[in-house]
């Protein structure tokens, strides 16, 4: 089994933040993430891209994961966010894979 962060193609989340169902989508233009290690600050998903050196043909292809209440968890293979993270509080993991 993978620990967290050795494969960009899956990522874990304390399932007890992380509101189900979660569900997948395409990126929008005003998509704001909390990346890990940010402590909460957000950052539009278009300057992550850029950060990224990402052309603009590859941005069309990216999707995210969202939890119920619309809170993007992830864009696979490139970040994840800070909420729904995995503390030394959590009780229960939820690993999602694409």
């Amino acid at each position: 089994e993978a620990t967290p962060g050795q494969d960009p193609h899956v990522a874990y989340f304390d399932a007890s933040v992380a509101v189900a169902p979660l569900s997948f989508r395409r990126w929008q233009q005003a998509d704001r993430i909390a990346p890990l290690g940010m402590h909460g600050h957000t950052r539009l998903l278009s300057d992550v891209f850029t950060d990224h050196h990402l052309p603009p043909h590859h941005k069309q292809l990216l999707w995210v994961v969202t939890d119920a209440t619309g809170q993007i968890l992830w864009v696979p293979g490139l970040i994840q966010s800070d909420y729904a993270k995995i503390t030394s509080s959590t009780k229960n993991v939820l690993k999602v894979t694409c």
